[in-house]
């Protein structure tokens, strides 16, 4: 794959990086020249610079991971949980600074995007989304642009049949804004103001719950596992979809390979949350009153045969639909 990147410097200037990689990583069906043209990169230049810079980043995770691993009995059980959505929110706005900087320019076939922000202190955000690209604009063309850097149109762009630069800087910035707000909610980074899960479960009576969850960690495992595989599912579905990367839709193998890719992924994440749930309700788990763990114990036939319904019903309502 490298020597296929560097032999990219030999071809014409006049082509495209998504055309240049493509050339060159046509047998590798990731995608990796669908996200080189969406995120902005025009250069070979670009490239080699943006691995250098993921390994620093790598090598400064490792780092950070081993600090926090040798505080952590001195922080509370909700501080690592905060600082890491305190620190996604701030690579997701991050995100959505670049793509309005970067991409979105490169895109409209400008070099930078001038953007004032009179309207942000205005308190007149709607004019941020106004004017998006037409949607007979072709990328990297200076026709029919639009001035809107964060919309909500939830339409396809017709020519790269992927959503719309637009919509994806509000969606990093809104996400963003969501991991902040949370981080702060669930941890005393500011005094006073914010809950402790603890609090939150004591009033739904659900004390027993956060006490096991503390004491096992197979059920943590269970649960982290069960959040992944959801969320790699949902990437799976929303990759032919929704496509967020320019081209991609256009290319069918490397589409149907992601979507296999994240639907195993996505399988192997829910059996392994389902085996490490198994193993605390075996080992780890004992019988509470009012706890969430026994209603699902003592209310298991009904949740089965109510599942054994449901899935009876979409197996005849798919064979007379398809009949």
């Amino acid at each position: 794959m490298l020597f296929g990147i560097h032999t990219l410097v030999q071809d014409s200037q006049h082509k495209s990086i998504h055309h240049l990689v493509a050339q060159h990583l046509a047998h590798s069906y990731s995608g990796i020249s669908n996200w080189l043209l969406a995120v902005g990169f025009t250069s070979v230049t670009q490239i080699y610079f943006s691995y250098i810079l993921s390994l620093l980043l790598a090598s400064i995770s490792i780092l950070l991971g081993f600090i926090t691993s040798s505080i952590s009995s001195s922080i509370s059980q909700q501080a690592p949980f905060s600082s890491s959505s305190f620190i996604f929110g701030l690579l997701s706005i991050s995100w959505c600074g670049h793509l309005v900087h970067v991409a979105i320019p490169i895109h409209r076939g400008a070099s930078s995007l001038v953007s004032s922000l009179r309207p942000f202190f205005s308190g007149h955000w709607s004019l941020y989304s106004n004017h998006i690209d037409s949607s007979q604009h072709i990328l990297g063309s200076l026709l029919l642009t639009g001035q809107s850097i964060l919309s909500f149109s939830g339409t396809l762009n017709r020519d790269t049949c992927s959503l719309i630069d637009s919509d994806i800087t509000h969606h990093h910035l809104a996400l963003g804004i969501l991991f902040i707000w949370s981080a702060q909610m669930y941890s005393p980074l500011v005094s006073n103001i914010h809950h402790r899960l603890h609090s939150i479960l004591v009033a739904h009576n659900n004390v027993p719950f956060f006490t096991s969850m503390l004491g096992s960690a197979h059920l943590q495992l269970s649960l982290a596992l069960f959040t992944l595989g959801i969320l790699s599912s949902v990437t799976a579905q929303h990759l032919y979809s929704l496509a967020p990367y320019s081209y991609l839709a256009y290319d069918y193998p490397t589409t149907v390979a992601l979507y296999t890719h994240h639907s195993w992924i996505s399988s192997f994440l829910i059996i392994g949350s389902f085996a490490h749930g198994g193993i605390f309700l075996i080992r780890d788990y004992s019988q509470v009153p009012n706890d969430i763990f026994s209603f699902l114990s003592t209310q298991s036939n009904s949740c089965l045969s109510s599942f054994v319904h449901l899935t009876l019903f979409r197996c005849s309502y798919s064979w007379h639909l398809c009949s």
